[in-house]
């Protein structure tokens, strides 16, 4: 058996609705309109593309400027616009304004982020970690009590590293876009 932690999340979520998703494949008809989860995904992609870019540039976190943080996410979120050909957020004014203020969040996500690294001393190792069969690192395997095992694959964000007098410290960073109550515990 092979699952993800999504998958079990929305396994305990609602039974049905996992396997209407994961069992039937049953797919809602698209509408023509920019839904909560597509501007998480979108925003997700970028703040992807920021890290990437950050790499690839040898920029660290903590040594960002808001308006270098601007500038590059304006760049960003156009080149994302710009290959999504018949794009809906191309399609209107309206939407050519949703863009801005995507723009604007995106920033004061990322400005936060920023913060963070110059506080904390963190410093970025890995983003879009795969852990999976072929992956950066192995599926996590469980053995279950009837002799099965379960691989759970997915994909860490972002993983940042400190170097104290203990050791060192790993923070694993999950991007979530939407109000989701975060329970230590689960």
């Amino acid at each position: 058996l092979k699952f993800s932690i999504s998958r079990l999340e929305r396994y305990a979520q609602c039974p049905f609705a996992y396997f209407l998703e994961y069992g039937l494949k049953a797919k809602e008809r698209k509408v023509y309109e920019l839904s909560p989860p597509d501007l998480g995904s979108f925003m997700h992609i970028v703040l992807d593309a920021f890290a990437g870019y950050l790499d690839e540039k040898n920029i660290k976190w903590k040594d960002l400027e808001k308006g270098q943080c601007a500038e590059i996410i304006s760049k960003l979120v156009d080149d994302k616009v710009d290959k999504m050909s018949g794009s809906i957020l191309s399609s209107s004014a309206r939407y050519k304004y949703l863009e801005e203020r995507l723009k604007r969040i995106l920033l004061r996500a990322i400005w936060l982020i920023a913060l963070q690294f110059k506080r904390s001393g963190f410093e970025q190792v890995d983003h879009e970690v795969a852990f999976e069969k072929g992956g950066k690192y192995p599926p996590i395997s469980i053995h279950l009590p009837s002799g099965e095992e379960v691989k759970l694959v997915g994909r860490i964000d972002r993983v940042d590293a400190l170097e104290g007098k203990d050791g060192i410290y790993v923070r694993i960073i999950d991007y979530k876009s939407g109000n989701k109550d975060f329970n230590l515990s689960d």
